[in-house]
């Protein structure tokens, strides 16, 4: 059996980051202008690029200057039986959480600025207005700081009351919260998986 060349295949999930430099590429990344450069860079020098989706794809092609030809689009998987299959304890879970016999959306995932905070709070407040009564859960890891900046647009918004931070969910509960939800929320200002 003979040796074959070892390559180099990046994964690209999206590329927020050369969207918005300003937000997303600090000192740390070389800030804006220099950030754009070693990212290019990392990825034109790449043998294979994977992106997960359609609008990835053409991202690193018109974004990073990947040739068209070198990058190949890979769906993330999921395992459906895992998150259809019905929980036996699942009104335990929502009692647990308190939140038994209430509609809520379902939001996954953390503050950043692109994921639109001000827009899913605004939404909530706007179904409320409407007499629709709604939650929100919000699951995901947030620093004491993101969850006062979240209560705070929230009492802004006129919804602090409904909101209901439940920091990190494991993937048995998260499927529970998915099926008994009336909503997924996903209001991002931009995502690379859409």
């Amino acid at each position: 059996m003979g040796l074959t060349a070892c390559r180099r295949i990046l994964t690209c999930h999206d590329t927020i980051p050369l969207r918005y430099p300003e937000r997303y590429m600090g000192v740390r990344d070389g800030g804006p202008r220099l950030g754009r450069a070693i990212e290019r860079r990392r990825y034109r020098t790449a043998d294979l690029v994977i992106a997960v989706s359609d609008a990835t794809r053409d991202d690193a092609c018109t974004l990073l200057g990947v040739a068209p030809e070198r990058v190949v689009r890979v769906y993330n998987g999921i395992a459906i039986d895992r998150w259809s299959a019905t929980e036996s304890n699942e009104s335990g879970i929502l009692q647990r959480r308190d939140i038994s016999g209430r509609r809520f959306a379902l939001y996954v995932g953390g503050p950043d600025w692109h994921k639109n905070v001000e827009g899913m709070l605004g939404g909530l407040a706007h179904a409320r207005r409407q007499g629709v009564d709604l939650h929100l859960l919000w699951a995901g890891h947030l620093t004491p700081d993101h969850g006062r900046r979240i209560h705070a647009l929230a009492r802004q918004a006129g919804v602090d009351d409904v909101i209901h931070l439940l920091g990190y969910v494991g993937d048995d509960e998260l499927a529970v919260l998915y099926r008994a939800a009336v909503a997924h929320l996903l209001v991002s200002r931009c995502e690379g998986s859409v």
